[in-house]
């Protein structure tokens, strides 16, 4: 018995249970109710956090904030953002509201990734790189070859990433898509 209230607090829950030949035993469980915590005083309109924890935001006002040891810190150099996406490193990369893609480096601050335009953005956490361009292609950085284009995908509206590198789409028109490099765009829904 008992219940979980929404409040925040500890709530006491007991289970009991019993098997096929009446034998019953009862089990305790805790559950803390927690609430959310505002991160900032600002309005925010994409956030990523990378593989080592570093938390990044494309604020409203089009500047990139960054979660550093001493709280948010503005990243200077950097306006107009519109998508922000963080690699395994903890560093990000930006989408410009004009579409550019630029990656932080901590040496040299943003280094222009992309100069053609585009509207979205992923890293994998395995690394991989995968922007929606201007044309509304997939499109995959090599360190061999650059970008590749992924075909067969026409209008994407957003990416991300699975853990192993491949790409998820949503279509312009709503459907989801998954990057197979064996078969190519796979139906999801």
């Amino acid at each position: 018995g008992g219940t979980v209230g929404t409040a925040v607090g500890t709530y006491e829950l007991s289970y009991t249970a019993t098997d096929h030949k009446g034998i019953s035993s009862k089990t305790y469980r805790s559950v803390v109710v927690t609430n959310w915590t505002e991160m900032y005083n600002i309005l925010a309109k994409d956030i990523d956090v990378g593989a080592d924890g570093t938390a990044w935001v494309a604020g409203t006002d089009g500047y990139v904030r960054r979660l550093g040891p001493a709280g948010w810190e503005t990243v200077p150099g950097m306006g107009s953002v519109a998508k922000i996406t963080v690699q395994p490193d903890g560093n990000a990369w930006v989408v410009q509201g004009g579409g550019g893609i630029y990656r932080w480096d901590p040496a040299s601050g943003w280094v222009t990734i992309y100069g053609s335009l585009a509207h979205d953005a992923a890293i994998g956490a395995d690394g991989s790189r995968w922007i929606v361009n201007d044309t509304d292609g997939v499109a995959r950085f090599s360190d061999t070859n650059g970008w590749e284009t992924m075909p067969g995908m026409g209008s994407v509206a957003h990416i991300t990433v699975q853990p192993d590198g491949n790409a998820w789409v949503v279509q312009g028109q709503g459907g989801i898509y998954r990057w197979d490099p064996a078969s190519g765009w796979v139906t999801i829904y």
